[in-house]
């Protein structure tokens, strides 16, 4: 078998002379978050696209850099997936075996934070416009196209070139299915599909790479309204409220107020007698803000010692060969390491924990379900069943 037929057509691209190069064209399936490489001097949190180089392949480079960690290195301990990481990728003293080329035909048209549907605000809560503030920036929404173009150096890679290649390529398919460019790809911003004849469709990528435990989707009309319900899940399951004062079935709310001493008349008698705070399950920081008389003050809620949490859930639509689309969401690898940080988090000064137990999670309304899970499963399989109904 020659080395060229081991490019599945299937992944949607089209190979080159070269066995260890292909080209790929691809498009925008909804706006673009961010993304541009100027900084704003009087205004550094303002979200701006580059409407002159849309797609650059130091972007497309990182991002995929992102996916091979995911979909290659899960178990590998970490000083041995740098050294694979330098060597196939780059580092910034370093050429790698990959060399990313990107040609564009792309038309930018902004669109306005206040045209967006309530549930797509909820994703892009960064560009809500503060009262007297600047302005924090705007959406794009590409029409057009971009290719890319992906090279590797068999003859650097020498007795392992086959394997690399195919490291590379189901990197790719990952990226197409179920990456994005710009920021908040998590939340489906910046979302791209392969347009090549032979397009890999979404039950064979996650079957190619082992991911259908790790995936529920629902079909849509269109990109648009895949997105809209992607997000739509995830902000009715985490602002669930019930009861004629709409109050939060989560524990965070009243464990707050406990921790703080600041417990207003009307919620004196708490919802949810559960000393967690399972939310972080959805990423971090978690800002919480009280509105009322002798509520606390607004709260952050963080990993200990970090800043951030990237959300371990990506929520976005993906659009078939044929043009019909489903809202999916896909749980990522790393599930020791989330456990870790989950278990050590920081509510100002005070040490706080966002893992369950099984009797625990029965005593939070939007986590009971027939699956009997502790600890992570105990929010991800909940919200599974939630964003399928």
């Amino acid at each position: 078998m020659s080395r060229r037929t081991e490019l599945k057509p299937s992944i949607g691209v089209t190979p080159q002379a070269d066995p260890f190069t292909f080209t790929s064209t691809l498009e925008f399936i909804t706006p673009m978050f961010g993304g541009g490489v100027r900084l704003n001097a009087e205004n550094p949190h303002l979200k701006e696209a580059d409407s002159v180089t849309p797609v650059r392949g130091a972007a497309v480079r990182g991002a995929l850099r992102e996916w091979w960690r995911r979909v290659c290195c899960e178990g590998v301990p970490l000083a041995e997936m740098k050294r694979r990481e330098e060597r196939l990728w780059g580092w910034a003293s370093t050429k790698g075996l990959v060399s990313i080329a990107v040609t564009s035909a792309l038309t930018p048209r902004p669109v306005g934070y206040t045209g967006l549907d309530l549930d797509r605000k909820y994703g892009a809560f960064p560009l809500q416009p503060a009262q007297g503030g600047p302005n924090p920036g705007s959406l794009i929404s590409f029409q057009g196209t971009f290719s890319v173009t992906i090279s590797m150096d068999g003859g650097r890679a020498m007795t392992d070139s086959a394997a690399l290649w195919v490291e590379i390529q189901r990197t790719w398919l990952a990226f197409v299915s179920f990456g994005g460019l710009g920021g908040r790809t998590r939340r489906g911003f910046g979302a791209i599909r392969v347009v090549d004849t032979g397009a890999t469709g979404l039950d064979e990528a996650v079957a190619s790479l082992g991911w259908k435990t790790r995936l529920v989707k629902r079909s849509a009309r269109s990109a648009e309204d895949a997105h809209k319900q992607a997000l739509g899940r995830l902000r009715s399951f985490r602002q669930f409220r019930t009861g004629p004062r709409g109050r939060s079935r989560w524990p965070e709310p009243d464990e707050i107020r406990k921790l703080t001493n600041r417990i207003p008349p009307a919620h004196a008698k708490p919802i949810v007698v559960v000393p967690k705070f399972p939310r972080a399950a959805f990423g971090m920081p978690i800002i919480f803000h009280f509105m009322g008389t002798g509520e606390p003050g607004d709260q952050s809620l963080q990993p200990r010692g970090k800043e951030r949490l990237a959300s371990p859930l990506i929520l976005r639509p993906f659009v078939e060969p044929d043009g019909s689309a489903y809202a999916v969401c896909l749980r990522l690898p790393g599930r020791d390491r989330l456990a870790e940080l989950l278990g050590d988090l920081t509510l100002g000064n005070t040490s706080v924990s966002g893992r369950l137990t099984a009797a625990e999670k029965s005593k939070i309304e939007p986590l009971r379900s027939t699956h009997p899970s502790a600890d992570l499963d105990a929010v991800y399989q909940p919200f599974f069943d939630h964003f399928q109904k």
